[in-house]
C-alpha cells in the first residue's frame, strides 16, 4: 500500500507529521529507556562526559534505541560573570538516537543495498540496509507545491525507467520550499542514521530552477537545488537534536548545491564536501553517523521543477555518467507542467 506523507513547516519544526508508519505517530524524541521500559545496559548510556565526535558506541546486543553518547559539538561551555557569581551553560544532549528498525538496524552497511531510492517500486517509501521512510514535501505559507495531488512518482525515468520523483513548487517567497526523506524510523518514531560506511551519494536529475526575484535570493540560492542532510547538530531539541537556539539558528545543515537542466545528469558529492552555510548554529564538520533525514531544497523567489531518480550511496571514488537528453523534456503526468 502506498503512504503518502506530507510536512508543512510548521509541523516539519514542531516534529509532527500528518502522516504515519506502521499506524504510530512517525516523529518523536527518543531517549535511552524511551522503548525499552526499562534502564539500558551502560553501554547505551550516554558517558558523564560525552566525547565530541567520536563514533556511536554499539554494543553486543540491540534492546531498543541507543542514545548517541555526545553534546552537541557546538554547544560549547560558556561562562557568565556577574557580581555575585559565574555560571556556566550546560551544553545540551542529543537525545535522537540509533535504533532497531523494520529494516534492521539504523545503521547502513557496505554488505547491504547502496541504493536509497530508484523509485521502481512505485511507492513513496525506501526500506532496507537499515533504512525506513516516506518521501514528504514541504514548504511555506506562500507558496504551492506540485504536483498538487500529491502523486510524487512520474514516468518514465531516467534511461526510460519506470518512475522517477517528480516534483516543484511556485510562489514560495518567505524561506522555499522542498522534498525530503527521513532515513530511519523505529516502532517509537524518528531514530537517526548511520551513513560512515561511505564516502558519498549520488544520484540523476534533471531539472529548471527559475529565480523570480533576483533582489531577494542570494547569489549562490538562485536557480539552484539545494542537497542537505539534516544532522542532529542542526536539530531543534524539541525534535531530539542538539540545537538549543542559543548559539546560533537551527536548521542549518550541511549541504552542496547544483543547478539542473532539461538533460538527466549524474551528480555525485562525497560527504566531505557538504557545508553549513554559516548563518546558523556552527555543527563543525558533518557527523555521518548522526543523519536524520535528506531533502533537496530550494530558498524562497525561486519557480522550480525537479526530476531525481536512482539515488545511491557509493564508497570511493565517485561514479560519474554521461548526459542523457531526450524527447521527453521536463514534461510529465503527474500534475507537473
Amino acid at each position: 500500500m502506498t503512504r503518502h506523507l506530507f510536512f508543512d513547516r510548521a509541523a516539519r519544526r514542531a516534529g509532527r507529521t500528518a502522516g504515519a508508519l506502521g499506524g504510530a505517530t512517525v516523529l518523536c524524541w527518543l531517549t535511552a529507556s524511551a522503548c525499552g521500559g526499562e534502564a539500558s545496559p551502560l553501554w547505551q548510556q550516554p558517558s558523564d562526559e560525552p566525547v565530541v565526535g567520536d563514533p556511536a558506541t554499539l554494543g553486543p546486543d540491540v534492546d531498543g534505541p541507543i542514545v548517541v553518547a555526545r553534546t552537541s559539538s557546538t554547544t560549547e561551555e560558556t561562562t557568565t560573570e556577574t557580581d555575585d557569581e559565574t555560571t556556566a551553560d550546560e551544553p545540551t544532549e542529543i537525545a535522537l538516537a540509533l535504533c532497531e528498525t523494520a529494516a534492521g538496524f539504523s545503521v547502513s552497511s557496505l554488505d547491504g543495498a547502496s541504493v536509497l531510492d530508484d523509485f521502481e517500486d512505485g511507492d513513496h517509501s525506501i526500506f532496507g540496509n537499515g533504512r525506513v521512510g516516506d518521501w514528504y514535501q514541504y514548504g511555506d505559507d506562500l507558496g504551492t507545491l506540485l504536483p498538487e495531488g500529491g502523486e510524487f512518482l512520474d514516468s518514465p525515468g531516467r534511461a526510460q525507467s519506470e518512475y522517477a520523483l517528480h516534483v516543484g513548487g511556485v510562489g514560495f517567497a518567505e524561506w522555499g520550499a522542498g522534498t525530503g526523506v527521513g532515513l530511519s524510523y523505529g516502532d517509537e518514531g524518528a531514530c537517526l542514521h548511520d551513513l560512515s560506511a561511505y564516502t558519498g551519494l549520488s544520484f540523476w536529475a534533471k531539472g529548471s530552477i527559475v529565480t523570480i526575484d533576483e533582489t531577494n535570493v542570494v547569489e549562490q540560492d538562485q536557480s539552484t537545488v539545494r542537497l542537505m542532510l539534516t544532522e542532529a547538530d542542526a536539530t531543534p531539541v524539541e525534535e531530539g537534536g542538539g540545537c538549543d537556539g542559543t548559539h546560533g539558528g537551527c536548521w542549518d545543515t550541511h549541504r552542496v548545491r547544483f543547478e539542473p537542466d532539461e538533460c538527466w545528469r549524474r551528480y555525485a558529492f562525497d560527504f566531505s564536501e557538504f557545508e553549513q552555510d554559516g548563518w546558523g548554529q556552527d555543527g563543525g564538520e558533518l557527523n555521518l553517523d548522526q543523519i536524520y533525514t535528506m531533502n533537496f531544497e530550494v530558498a524562497a523567489y525561486n519557480d522550480w521543477d525537479l526530476w531525481v531518480d536512482e539515488i545511491e550511496f557509493y564508497a570511493g571514488a565517485k561514479p560519474s555518467g554521461a548526459e542523457e537528453c531526450d524527447d521527453t523534456g521536463l514534461g510529465g503526468s503527474n500534475g507537473l507542467p
